[in-house]
């Protein structure tokens, strides 16, 4: 696991948030994850975007290696279950994480966990990067939260073409 504080700029980070505060939420986690994933109510709105040039610049991979992003707007409450993000046909080579809201109390939770008993915790402009094969989880949000607020993306173990995303 790599973490990866400041990230982008200022001023990238704050047109990403106005990108994000301005996005259409189509899907929830209950139209596209799996449903070993979560149980019950627990709810992840979800809008899905083509890979961002200045976010893709911050990796030493061509934008064809970057599979669509994901903006995830955890609704209190809200938690995934352990999982490896391998992909459909083993697609992905690494996963990422950029944490996107202004501030995040640790007594909130939705922390990233990870290995044995070992976890990150959400901080603005923060990005953890991982391998496909390390397993993870995110600790349930409190009650009492306000959304917590992420970018999550994933580098190919190939081209956009050859898993057909539309661009």
């Amino acid at each position: 696991i790599q973490i990866i504080d400041d990230f982008l700029s200022a001023e990238e980070f704050e047109v990403l948030q106005h990108t994000i505060n301005t996005a259409e939420w189509t899907d929830t986690n209950h139209s596209i994850w799996s449903e070993e994933l979560y149980q019950g109510d627990n709810r992840v709105d979800i809008a899905v975007k083509l890979p961002l040039v200045f976010i893709v610049d911050k990796f030493e991979e061509p934008y064809e290696k970057f599979a669509n992003m994901l903006f995830y707007r955890y609704h209190p409450g809200s938690y995934i279950n352990w999982h490896v993000d391998s992909g459909y046909e083993n697609m992905y080579n690494k996963g990422f994480t950029l944490y996107m809201n202004n501030m995040w109390d640790r007594n909130w939770g939705g922390q990233l966990l990870y290995g044995d008993d070992r976890y990150v915790s959400p901080k603005p402009n923060r990005c953890v990067i991982m391998d496909r094969t390390t397993p993870h989880a995110v600790a349930r949000t409190s009650s009492d939260a306000p959304y917590r607020v992420c970018v999550q993306g994933w580098i190919l173990n190939g081209t956009r073409d050859q898993f057909d995303f539309d661009d």
